[in-house]
């Protein structure tokens, strides 16, 4: 979750992304990006924001695989970034990721004490997130309330 931008302004809830009905995204679910800068990667939380766009794979969450070790496979520059930069294409001005060639990127899969470190780590990270993201909802609520106050609408 390459958080660039921590103004919430720039975001909205995914409730709210939802109901656009564009693609169905749920928690669990990763985003992964296939146009100008590709395999920049996030996984959907409970308090997840996010901008909608083109140019993005969904991987919808499956009981096939646990999301944390995926999301952690993704995200690593020296199993992923590589294979991804070998198959994207630049025809234009803007690199591209096609899905034949996204299909056929290698994921490694470790024997399971890593895989249980691994997911042990990325569950904390996004515990963390999810931590940070209904702070931001706080302060935002206790300013609100302060402003309605002293404004009086």
């Amino acid at each position: 979750n390459n958080e660039i931008d921590m103004y919430p302004d720039y975001f909205f809830n995914i409730s709210d992304y939802l109901n656009i009905k564009i693609p169905n995204i749920k928690k669990d679910d990763i985003i992964f990006s296939k146009d100008g800068k590709i395999a920049q990667c996030a996984i959907i939380g409970d308090n997840t924001n996010i901008i909608p766009c083109s140019g993005y794979f969904i991987l919808k969450h499956s009981k096939q695989y646990n999301p944390n070790y995926l999301f952690a496979i993704l995200t690593s520059k020296k199993i992923i970034r590589y294979q991804v930069l070998m198959k994207t294409v630049i025809s234009s001005t803007i690199p591209h990721l096609k899905l034949k060639q996204f299909n056929n990127i290698y994921v490694p899969i470790f024997n399971n004490d890593i895989q249980q470190q691994i997911i042990s780590q990325i569950k904390i990270y996004r515990d963390l997130i999810d931590l940070k993201n209904k702070k931001i909802v706080e302060v935002q609520n206790v300013f609100n309330d302060y402003y309605r106050r002293i404004v009086g609408s």
